[in-house]
């Protein structure tokens, strides 16, 4: 079923934050660059327990995600959203691993290089439309190439101290952060990026308070995404590629990545935009689907607002 274009003054639930405070992070980050990937899952394992009940909310609306949005039955449910909480944690301290020691001790392999090599090379200027499901940030790093430039635009209201962290281990691996502000300054500093032939990857299902959104059938149920990248894509002429970096084992990553082939011949932007963003949701919706504990969205996404 095709969505519409729609605008709202509403603002959405979830804020995006890390947990921890800066001081908790440091220590976390410190001690997981001594541990080995398997000591530091085991850890994130012990603690989980005695960390949900501080976090109710987003376990019932992930227990309701099984529930409503996947037919699955309760006891099912229940149990799949702990393990979603428990992948989500063990793909935090990869991360926060990452801080310090990089790729070491994960495998990973990306279906698709070649298309996305082709964009770097051209200096054809693309936007990586991603998700809150498997690991966005982990994309950022692992895309990281001598050749390239990947502008990866991020939630801006993390504590100084991460995403200062943040920005020194994506510059590190070629990345380079635009924080999403109040002001809308990240707005001027993708198309900049895209106006010299730069990549930008953002994640494209939050609406974080935007005031146009695209509303469509998704897992069933009509849900709200919003449509300022994939406007911007249609305005700018740029390619859209679906990318998502999931979790497929103790070790493993896969990054996939999909070309959002739609017809833009004759069409407005604002028919094209509509278009990107209907491609893009069916495959987010396939990337769900195949991947059903990693959907990090931990409040009720398919809530309307009035």
């Amino acid at each position: 079923m095709k969505g519409k274009l729609r605008k709202t003054e509403s603002s959405r639930a979830w804020t995006g934050r890390t947990n921890g405070g800066d001081w908790g992070q440091k220590i976390l980050i410190s001690l997981l660059g001594r541990l080995s990937v398997g000591a530091s899952y085991l850890l994130m394992d012990v603690a989980l327990p005695f960390y949900l009940p501080f976090n109710m909310k987003g376990f019932a609306a992930t227990y309701k995600y099984f529930i409503e949005r996947l037919g699955y039955g309760k006891g099912r449910a229940l149990g799949n959203a702990y393990q979603t909480h428990r992948i989500f944690g063990h793909m935090m301290f990869d991360r926060f691993r990452f801080f310090n020691r990089g790729a070491e001790g994960l495998d990973i392999s990306i279906d698709g290089t070649d298309q996305l090599v082709g964009y770097f090379d051209q200096k054809k200027g693309c936007v990586l439309a991603g998700a809150h499901v498997g690991s966005m940030e982990m994309t950022g790093y692992l895309l990281g190439m001598d050749n390239i430039s990947v502008n990866a635009v991020v939630y801006g209201g993390e504590n100084e101290g991460l995403q200062s962290r943040r920005a020194k281990a994506m510059e590190s691996h070629g990345v380079k952060m635009i924080p999403v502000s109040d002001d809308m300054s990240h707005l001027f500093a993708i198309k900049a990026a895209l106006d010299v032939g730069e990549v930008v990857s953002m994640p494209c299902d939050r609406l974080f308070g935007s005031s146009k959104y695209y509303q469509t059938m998704f897992l069933g149920a009509p849900a709200r995404f919003p449509i300022g990248a994939f406007t911007l894509a249609a305005r700018t002429g740029c390619d859209m590629v679906g990318i998502f970096t999931m979790k497929e084992g103790k070790r493993a990553y896969r990054v996939y990545t999909r070309r959002l082939d739609v017809d833009r011949e004759d069409k407005r932007p604002g028919e094209i935009a509509e278009a990107l963003a209907e491609a893009y949701v069916r495959y987010l919706e396939q990337m769900v689907l195949k991947y059903p504990r990693q959907w990090f969205n931990f409040y009720d996404f398919w809530k309307l607002d009035e």
